[in-house]
């Protein structure tokens, strides 16, 4: 096996099956939700887009559908997908909660598939099925590009639009000192958990 290539046997596939499924249902439920609330769409797609939970959630569903196919999904690329699910995870509980009071049925449903159900079972994925010692503390700038990609496109969209994906984002109504502060956090956060992910890795190389 090379050191760029993961082979996924039939358990791992089934799984990851599950996982794309689990992601799958997840976005339909909330668009299936914003369509009932009169959004047409294309409208729908333009909102789903804004928010980095469902492009997550995109980014979960097509490398675990590559997997459950059969593709060769590198461990490097599992390992960035399994950070950027957590750090929707983590977000979520921490910072926006709240918002999630009050909704309709799918919207709750498709609210615990994307904030809660993926990014639990996508690193325990990682952690039992991918093989170990492939990771490089290099990767976690590359992980990190997707994220900061993702900042610079929610403040330039929020600002055409007036209105910003998460409340944490929106400058007019928390300042930029604020808003820089809870960046900054989450930026440092999300650095060092990719170093803890290469160091487990290279851990359970050894152990293994």
């Amino acid at each position: 096996m090379s050191e760029t290539v993961a082979e996924y046997g039939r358990a791992a596939r089934t799984v990851a099956a599950l996982i794309a499924l689990l992601a799958l249902a997840g976005i339909v439920l909330y668009a299936q939700a914003q369509i009932g609330r009169g959004s047409t769409l294309p409208e729908t797609l333009w909102v789903l887009v804004r928010y980095f939970t469902i492009l997550s959630n995109v980014l979960v569903l097509v490398v675990f559908a590559l997997i459950a196919l059969g593709a060769h999904v590198t461990p490097r690329f599992v390992a960035g997908t399994a950070l950027a699910i957590v750090l929707v995870g983590v977000v979520f509980e921490l910072l926006l909660t709240g918002l999630s009071d009050n909704l309709s049925a799918g919207s709750a449903i498709a609210n615990t598939l994307l904030h809660r159900v993926t990014p639990l079972v996508v690193p325990f994925f990682w952690l039992l099925f991918v093989p170990k010692g492939r990771l490089h503390m290099t990767d976690t700038l590359l992980w990190a590009a997707f994220p900061v990609a993702y900042l610079v496109y929610a403040m330039i969209r929020g600002s055409a639009e007036g209105l910003y994906a998460y409340p944490f984002l929106d400058i007019g109504a928390n300042g930029v000192m604020q808003v820089t502060i809870i960046v900054a956090v989450i930026a440092v956060g999300f650095l060092l958990s990719g170093i803890a992910l290469v160091g487990i890795d290279r851990w359970l190389a050894t152990r293994r």
